[in-house]
């Protein structure tokens, strides 16, 4: 893999989990993501996860071993519906940068 993704989307698993994740440069940045956590309580007060940042910045650092030195700026949180028969959201973490 190449050190430092300058074009293009990657795609590589968790080394953890075995999770898909997506890696795309962007604006001299990279967005990574994704992650699913379950959330409940008011979409107003969804914010992201310590864990999931630690394992995306994680996945990162695995196949970029160059960006040990890594600074998160920017961290996006999304809800999607998960069953409408049980009204469950779960929150989405595509991308930081």
């Amino acid at each position: 893999m190449r050190d430092t993704p300058t074009q293009g989307i990657y795609y590589v698993e968790s080394p953890r989990d075995g999770r898909a994740i997506f890696v795309m440069p962007w604006r001299g940045n990279m967005l990574v993501g994704t992650t699913e956590s379950r959330f409940r309580g008011d979409p107003e007060t969804v914010h992201p996860l310590m864990a999931e940042k630690h394992y995306l910045v994680g996945v990162l650092r695995h196949y970029f071993p160059r960006h040990a030195h890594l600074q998160v700026r920017e961290i996006i949180r999304f809800l999607r519906r998960h069953s409408r028969a049980t009204g469950r959201r779960r929150s989405r973490l595509p991308s930081f940068a």
